[in-house]
């Protein structure tokens, strides 16, 4: 099965021409919009070389901390991605974005009651953030408690609805605890919205496997073979699929 989770990535910032007084935070400033235009590219060391720069012009750069942690995150250095990440909520200590990065490094470090804890202190004040619910769920889920799992992915749900890897992970999570058939609704319900999604189709075809839904198991396998060919996974469960069949 296929979880999918999110970390939110800074915008450009605009730029403002100003006195000589204020030359070095322009010019951080500008290498900041350089690293983050790199980090858009996965070019992750290049665009940390780039805050490292804005840093050492202006140490208090809070999106340079960020992007920073959060290029770390993306790279899968997780202990560097959370240390610069606490820098950057020194600064700005209620910063959203932030402790969302916060705690997805905190969950990569297998630390998952720490990260719930922060997607629920980031629900206290921005409730309708359906990424974050859908963190928050995630989070349930490795700690075993697919029921509240659940109803965090409804929560996101309700907000919008249209929010695939909601449907996905509660899918995923209704899977876990042998409820086949409801997981099959979700994933039916984000294939709806993208109907080539191969984690969706993946996940659908391991609910019928767990049905004893053999053929329908691998006609979900074949579509995703014909997106993905090389898809390594979904290669080994048709595989299976056909061994039942025989």
């Amino acid at each position: 099965m296929r979880w999918t989770c999110f970390l939110i990535i800074a915008l450009l910032l605009p730029l403002c021409y100003c006195s000589a007084v204020q030359a070095n935070e322009q010019s951080a400033q500008q290498l900041v919009n350089d690293g983050i235009a790199l980090g858009l590219e996965e070019k992750y060391l290049d665009a940390i070389k780039l805050f490292d720069k804005a840093l050492i012009l202006d140490p208090d750069n809070y999106k340079a901390l960020y992007n920073k942690g959060t290029a770390f995150n993306y790279l899968g250095l997780f202990q560097d991605g959370l240390e610069t990440l606490n820098q950057a909520l020194e600064i700005e200590p209620g910063n959203t974005s932030a402790l969302n990065n916060k705690a997805f490094a905190l969950s990569e470090l297998g630390r998952h009651n720490e990260a719930y804890d922060i997607y629920s202190q980031i629900l206290e004040v921005d409730s309708d953030n359906t990424q974050v619910w859908n963190n928050q769920g995630l989070e349930l889920a490795r700690l075993g408690k697919y029921e509240e799992a659940i109803k965090s992915f409804d929560s996101g749900l309700e907000i919008d609805s249209t929010v695939i890897d909601l449907w996905n992970n509660k899918g995923t999570a209704l899977n876990f605890l042998d409820r086949d058939e409801e997981a099959i609704i979700a994933f039916d319900n984000g294939l709806k919205i993208d109907p080539d999604n191969t984690d969706l189709l993946t996940n659908k075809g391991v609910a019928f496997y767990t049905l004893g839904r053999y053929e329908e198991a691998l006609e979900c396998y074949d579509r995703v073979l014909g997106i993905d060919p090389d898809y390594a996974d979904v290669i080994k469960y048709r595989e299976m699929a056909m061994n039942k069949m025989q």
